[in-house]
């Protein structure tokens, strides 16, 4: 991750330790949902949605542990700098308010054929459909 410049830039604020031990428990999470064998596979078939991502550190990890699934950032603010999601092919942003009414029909696009598909978040834990 830190050999490329836009990556790098996610991790490089002080206030990213408490960040990136939170995104971690969320990768925890998701592996253990997931389960051995679908780990094992890079996690084809899978979709992650990142629900209130922000900026996406733990999105940006879990493109790394499912480098053949997909993962799906989901956040209200349009506006952020999200130039690190060009360096990972398997991780989109979608700019969603949760409450709205075009959600559930987002969802259903983004996890359209997938095999297993979750949602997690950092401060809000980890659920499956």
């Amino acid at each position: 991750m830190l050999l490329d410049e836009r990556l790098r830039r996610l991790l490089c604020m002080r206030s990213r330790v408490k960040e990136v031990s939170e995104a971690s428990s969320m990768c925890e999470a998701v592996r253990s949902l997931a389960g051995a064998e679908r780990m094992s596979s890079g996690g084809e078939g899978m979709v992650v949605f990142d629900v209130c991502s922000g900026k996406g550190l733990g999105a940006t990890l879990l493109s790394f542990l499912l480098p053949r699934g997909r993962v799906v950032m989901l956040d209200s603010n349009g506006g952020m700098d999200l130039s690190h999601l060009r360096a990972r092919p398997n991780l989109s942003f979608r700019h969603v308010d949760l409450f709205s009414a075009d959600t559930p029909a987002v969802l259903r696009e983004e996890a359209a054929g997938a095999t297993f598909d979750a949602a997690a978040g950092m401060r809000i834990g980890v659920g499956r459909k």
